[in-house]
């Protein structure tokens, strides 16, 4: 998990990001349910957008996001 965590964390730096714009339980959760790093960094971009992190979550799971 704490590869998953750093990993995403480093993908966001490397796009410009100055900090994550999730939260590390929000990082555990996208890491519980095998949220592959490429679909956790698009919720973190609609995240950072100013959508609800439960909404960007649960539109990647309906295949959606």
């Amino acid at each position: 998990m704490k590869w998953y965590i750093t990993t995403l964390q480093r993908q966001f730096a490397k796009y410009g990001f100055i900090g994550c714009p999730l939260t590390r339980q929000q990082l555990v959760t996208l890491y519980k349910h095998s949220i592959q790093l490429d679909e956790a960094y698009i919720i973190g971009c609609d995240v950072n957008s100013g959508f609800p992190f439960d909404f960007a979550f649960e539109a990647t799971l309906a295949g959606e996001g």
